[in-house]
């Protein structure tokens, strides 16, 4: 059975890469001229998709990083803090394997298509949270809101025009977007369909945390039973942290970053 203590050294083992990519996040990424990835943004210049790709593994890094801080031995040894540390992961793996959706394939078409997908989505979301600001102002209207709000409503539809021309019409979902960035990163090994549904699960635990639920701790190695059951039979319990519970989804949403970073270059140049 593996320590704490190694998972702890496998998890720190990260860190000096963790360093190159704070240092290349924190840098706007230019593909090159004639690259892939340059005629590629030129489908969506207001939103290139070497830039999404980029602020993808940007997210990932930033998280990655915030766990980095809880273990860090100024921050005292050991500092778990499991539920907060889950959504940090998931969130990781996100941006993580939002940048590999994008760039994985060999298909350019493929590439465009999820690229749109994806702003669709961003457009999305981007107006709902518009929409109640402009309702939370009433009356008194933002004028910065206004022309925020005005110029999306031109984006949206120049995207809807562009999808509809194409005869695209497949929604963005984050839990299939996960899936199957895993299952090309891990293509040809024997066990690529274990590895995609592991982190399909990282991203569906980190949900629950993510969304204020504690079932994500129960039965898990440092969660106790503190008193016993009630006339109900519900007892009380103390969660606590695990190393080894961490390991997995931070090792999962590091792994996705890795090769984020890689396809990134790669169709960069």
């Amino acid at each position: 059975m593996t320590s704490d203590a190694e998972y702890e050294r496998q998890i720190r083992s990260t860190f000096a890469t963790l360093d190159l990519w704070r240092t290349a996040a924190a840098t706007a990424f230019k593909p090159e001229l004639g690259s892939q990835l340059r005629i590629d943004d030129q489908d969506w210049p207001a939103a290139p998709l070497s830039a999404i790709a980029h602020q993808g593994l940007g997210v990932a890094v930033t998280h990655l990083q915030a766990v980095r801080v809880h273990l860090a031995p100024e921050s005292g040894p050991g500092q778990l803090i499991p539920l907060a540390q889950a959504t940090l992961c998931r969130t990781a793996l996100v941006g993580a394997a939002q940048a590999v959706w994008l760039l994985v394939s060999d298909d350019r078409q493929k590439r465009i298509r999820r690229h749109r997908m994806l702003i669709t989505d961003m457009h999305y979301n981007h107006r709902q949270y518009l929409t109640d600001l402009q309702k939370y102002a009433g009356a008194e209207l933002h004028e910065g809101t206004e022309i925020v709000a005005a110029h999306l409503d031109i984006r949206i539809q120049e995207m809807k025009a562009k999808r509809a021309a194409a005869g695209e019409t497949e929604k963005f979902k984050n839990t299939e977007m996960i899936r199957v960035a895993a299952e090309e990163i891990f293509a040809g090994r024997s066990d690529a369909a274990e590895l995609a549904q592991s982190a399909v699960l990282v991203w569906r635990s980190g949900s629950g945390a993510a969304h204020g639920f504690f079932w994500p701790v129960f039965g898990r190695p440092g969660t106790e039973q503190t008193a016993g059951p009630d006339a109900n039979g519900v007892a009380e319990f103390a969660v606590g942290g695990s190393l080894g519970e961490l390991a997995e989804p931070y090792m999962a949403a590091f792994t996705m970053c890795e090769q984020g970073w890689k396809l990134l270059r790669q169709r960069g140049r």
